[in-house]
């Protein structure tokens, strides 16, 4: 049914116009201050750091989140840890696992800001490897309070796609009708890839049962057959 849904989309025209929903604001791409004005109202439409922005992360009780986290009782049997901690003394990430987390990339998706695919990863490993992960490693292994990775290496590209269909109408110059995805450099994400591949097996120890989905070696269709199965409240009363 979800692929049905990506199959109805049609290809968007480019915005001739932004409106902001908002304040109705009008920005026309016919001169180039207006362009760059409907993407300032885009971009203050998604931006997270904005209080009125789409992503806006919402207000957190700090108390709350203490009590949550006091109330965790699972914790990882000590050899599950050491395989999430990785091969090294010092969890440093590896060539060779960042190299398997290469090979279970897709193909022919889009690149991130540098233009690189994961072909050029695949066919030039043997020349990168070593100073990617080498780079890696010196902000993993930082002494800093605040290690953080190259600013290029972590920024992502923002384009909007259409949410419009044939059975679902949009207006096309509604900043509100589109929906942001950010393509990411992929050495970024190969890195987060071989982490996500060193922690996954963890994750079976800590998350409940009932969490069916995004889990390895679980189906979210777990709860849908137990929901099928399951007496109904009128069942359970005779």
């Amino acid at each position: 049914w979800f692929h049905r849904l990506g199959d109805d989309r049609q290809l968007a025209a480019p915005m001739a116009a932004v409106r902001a929903p908002a304040s109705g604001e009008v920005a026309s791409a016919a001169t180039a201050a207006g362009a760059r004005r409907g993407a300032e109202l885009a971009a203050d439409f998604f931006d997270g750091d904005k209080p009125g922005g789409l992503f806006a992360p919402p207000a957190t009780d700090p108390a709350a989140r203490r009590a949550l986290l006091a109330e965790l009782d699972e914790r990882l049997p000590p050899e599950v840890a050491a395989m999430a901690e990785g091969t090294e003394p010092d969890g440093r990430l590896t060539e060779e696992e960042v190299g398997a987390a290469l090979r279970t990339m897709p193909t022919d998706t889009s690149p991130g800001l540098d233009g690189l695919p994961y072909e050029f990863y695949t066919a030039f490993w043997p020349d990168i490897a070593g100073p990617l992960v080498a780079a890696v490693n010196e902000a993993f292994l930082s002494a800093s309070a605040t290690p953080r990775l190259d600013g290029e290496f972590t920024m992502g590209l923002i384009t909007l796609i259409f949410k419009g269909t044939p059975k679902k109408p949009m207006a096309p110059d509604l900043v509100d009708s589109y929906r942001p995805i950010t393509l990411l450099n992929a050495d970024y994400k190969i890195i987060a890839k071989a982490i996500t591949r060193r922690l996954a097996p963890a994750l079976g120890h800590v998350i409940d049962d009932t969490q069916t989905a995004f889990v390895p070696g679980r189906w979210i269709g777990d709860n849908i057959c137990l929901l099928y199965t399951s007496p109904s409240p009128r069942d359970r009363t005779r």
